[in-house]
């Protein structure tokens, strides 16, 4: 079951969490926000809640004051791994192009600059660039949320992510529900499910563990309603 000492999340939470960072970037400019949990917790589902809320009650903003950045999308290629001997963990801490997405969001710190930003294509199994407005960061942003598994995690060099992020906040969802929800996600990238289970306990479950046992505090911590 979630933790809970956690806020759960709900509408009324979402609009909260989201005129509360918009407040900020009114009083300090730009903000960037990270969510961490297990593969699988839901966090690009809050993010595009949160997104969302963002753009929808920014008065005078309209759509493009908050964008979501992914993790993902800092993928290294499947060529990338397959060099290092890494495809089969791919979704491990070092499958992951960590300085380049460091860098993005230090960039980000720039208003002025225009951002584009990969995203992880689930039917190729690859990061991708596209020309959607909403995979880049524009001067009009004034919220960047980003979600990934390791933006808490107190290993090298992830931890310099803590210079880069305003806040950070922990999605704290349960094993059981997370595991469920991957091993449909991989049967609906193309593996039958006896392999998606398969591959959940050899890769997925081992980057969990890492999470929960190597994870910095993080600002806030969040959880979805228990379902009945």
């Amino acid at each position: 079951m979630p933790d809970r000492t956690a806020h759960i999340i709900d509408e009324a939470l979402v609009a909260e969490l989201a005129n509360r960072l918009r407040r900020r970037s009114d009083v300090s400019g730009r903000v960037i926000v990270g969510i961490a949990g297990i593969p699988a917790a839901g966090k690009s589902t809050l993010g595009r809640l949160l997104i969302e809320a963002i753009n929808q009650d920014a008065p005078g903003a309209g759509a493009g004051a908050g964008v979501l950045v992914p993790m993902d999308g800092y993928h290294l290629t499947n060529r990338h791994l397959d060099g290092l001997g890494l495809r089969n963990r791919k979704g491990a801490p070092a499958t992951f192009d960590v300085r380049g997405y460091c860098r993005l969001l230090e960039q980000a710190r720039d208003p002025a600059k225009v951002l584009r930003f990969p995203i992880y294509d689930r039917q190729l199994h690859e990061p991708v660039f596209d020309d959607r407005v909403d995979h880049t960061i524009t001067p009009a942003v004034r919220v960047v949320i980003t979600e990934g598994n390791y933006l808490l995690l107190d290993q090298e060099p992830w931890p310099s992510l803590a210079r880069v992020l305003d806040e950070c906040w922990y999605l704290d969802t349960p094993m059981q529900w997370a595991r469920q929800w991957m091993v449909d996600r991989h049967v609906r990238g193309g593996r039958g499910r006896g392999d998606a289970q398969t591959h959940y306990e050899i890769s997925d479950a081992l980057n969990a563990r890492l999470v929960l046992q190597h994870m910095r505090k993080p600002d806030l911590t969040l959880c979805w309603p228990e379902v009945d």
